[in-house]
């Protein structure tokens, strides 16, 4: 119950601030975004959970709170392909933040957690008709499970060009893991992915947005290159690779503030 209570309370601050487009936390970085681009490079990485193919979920829950409308995902994305903005995978943001290479003009990384099914039916043709990239967190015990993304179109979706990273093994709260459990959670999704697309899985997603220093230290010696968290802002070239802020997305979220 507290498990909930405190994860809803964030969730509610995280929604609050993207609803309002981020009017406080970044009013100054959209006033200033094309001088501080050239000394901090800055790139911003949404989130999506659920596309709801129907009303399925009440209002009053946080599995509606944390959904878009398959009408809304597909406004939401062709306003970031018209606004000039370039879809990127993780591997692609790594390279630039540590300035490997110069990256489109205007990056954006699409990210999706928890395997929903409707992430295969709705969000992965959508993204393909834009050719746009989507970052794929997945739960890897789900991948047998009824309701989500089954293994087969894991590697079609991998093989479109979709980035399959992982989202643990349970989705458990690893910062109340034992060292033995954390690091099985670490290790053995990411070889099960490996073993899916036949490519690297080099990206977490910390389940409930919990991390702390072990767990971001033991990431790290699984082979993983960054840690994603919810923080509704941009990342930038200052922040910790295995503390990446996302923005949640949702049926009210301004695209005009939150992406200027």
């Amino acid at each position: 119950m507290k498990k909930s209570v405190i994860l809803g309370a964030f969730l509610t601050i995280v929604m609050a601030v993207s609803v309002a487009g981020l009017a406080t936390a970044d009013s100054c970085d959209a006033a200033s975004s094309a001088s501080s681009l050239a000394s901090v490079k800055k790139v911003p990485i949404l989130v999506y959970h659920h596309i709801r193919a129907t009303k399925s979920y009440p209002i009053s829950t946080w599995s509606y709170k944390m959904s878009v409308s398959p009408d809304v995902f597909s406004k939401q994305l062709t306003w970031i392909k018209d606004r000039g903005y370039t879809t990127i995978n993780l591997d692609t943001y790594v390279a630039i933040m540590r300035g490997e290479i110069e990256g489109p003009a205007k990056p954006i990384v699409i990210t999706f957690d928890d395997n929903n099914a409707t992430q295969y039916s709705l969000a992965f043709p959508e993204l393909k008709k834009n050719n746009q990239i989507g970052v794929f967190y997945l739960v890897t015990n789900r991948l047998q499970n009824k309701g989500f993304i089954p293994e087969v179109q894991v590697k079609e979706m991998s093989d479109a060009g979709m980035d399959i990273q992982s989202h643990t093994i349970d989705h458990a709260t690893m910062t109340n893991l034992s060292l033995k459990r954390l690091d099985q959670e670490l290790l053995e999704s990411k070889a099960a992915l490996e073993a899916v697309t036949g490519k690297p899985v080099r990206h977490i997603a910390y389940p409930s947005t919990a991390s702390n220093k072990t767990v971001r230290e033991r990431a790290a010696k699984a082979g993983y290159v960054t840690g994603s968290i919810m923080d509704p802002r941009w990342a930038t070239q200052k922040d910790d690779f295995f503390k990446l802020p996302r923005i949640m997305m949702i049926d009210t979220t301004n695209l005009a503030k939150v992406l200027p």
